[in-house]
């Protein structure tokens, strides 16, 4: 298994990325635990999923999914991968292609 780790934070008003850096350990723990080896993170820090708006992370994150380059995300919660259900869609579309 090759994850990645996908966290997003919406609003930062503090600009220290708290939870961010607390969906990161989070994350980090449970890929451990399972004795895996983390290819890669992908941080959208004080970026929302629900306005449609270009999340930078979000999009290296599906070129990099296309071209082969890990097979599993783990994030925090699904509220920090997708709010849209087309960003879950595309997520399903490309992994299906992947199998």
């Amino acid at each position: 298994m090759r994850p990645v780790i996908y966290a997003r934070q919406s609003l930062d008003r503090s600009g220290e990325a708290l939870a961010v850096s607390r969906q990161l350990s989070d994350c980090r723990s449970l890929v451990e635990r399972n004795g895996w080896e983390t290819a890669a993170e992908y941080v959208d820090n004080d970026v929302s999923a629900s306005d449609g708006k270009p999340r930078a992370e979000w999009s290296r994150l599906l070129t990099d999914f296309s071209a082969g380059r890990f097979d599993t995300v783990v994030c925090w919660h699904t509220d920090r991968l997708y709010r849209r259900l087309i960003d879950l869609v595309s997520l399903i579309e490309l992994a299906e292609r992947q199998a």
